[in-house]
Parts: C-alpha cells; structure tokens; sequence
C-alpha cells in the first residue's frame, strides 16, 4: 500500500526504503493498512513506472552509460516521462542507510 509519509527516516527503518518525488513528497510501500496509518497517510496510485539507481547496494556508483541505457529501455517501453527523484535505502551488505538521486520513468500520459 502507497503511503505518504510523515517521517521518512521511521518509514525507512520500518519498510526498508523511501522515495521523494516532488509531485507526491515522500512515500513507501507498506505491507498492511495498519502499518501504512501508523507511518503516514495511504494512497491510491496507479502508473507505469521503473526506479533507476544512481549507486549500488555496495555503495558504489552506477556507470552513466548503464543509467543512460536503463532510461532509453525505459522510453523503448513507454516509460518516456524521466524525473529526478530521491531514495533512502537500506544497503542489503552493510544494514546501513543510503541516500541518493534516482531516476523515475513514467508513461507520459499519467
């Protein structure tokens, strides 16, 4: 379930990850009603879209020619609306929390 959040930093301790997009603010994906109330304020969205990374679980940076091929599949798909948007993640290897740019690919007519 799509939540707005109140507090990104509890919602990335409890959901693993957050996204800002300036269109919404930011938001997770929570497992259940409960747990979506408790973080923030549920959502209905539905579109298309696809998250490019700018850095890996490692923390290291993804190349620009793979980010610039990820977003010409994503237009190849109709996925041709980019927008820079924000993510706070847990990093799978070191259980720590990362910040950084990403990529949202949208189809243009939502």
């Amino acid at each position: 379930m799509k939540t707005q959040v109140f507090d990104p930093f509890a919602a990335v301790r409890e959901t693993g990850g957050c996204t800002f997009e300036p269109h919404i603010g930011w938001w997770t994906q929570c497992e259940s009603a409960p747990q979506a109330k408790e973080l923030g304020r549920p959502f209905a969205g539905k579109r298309d879209a696809i998250y490019i990374p700018t850095l890996q679980k490692d923390g290291r940076s993804v190349s620009s020619e793979t980010i610039e091929n990820l977003k010409q599949e994503a237009r190849e798909l109709g996925l041709s609306k980019t927008s820079r948007a924000s993510g706070m993640w847990v990093l799978s290897e070191t259980n720590e929390v990362q910040t950084e740019t990403i990529w949202s690919c949208l189809r243009s007519n939502l």
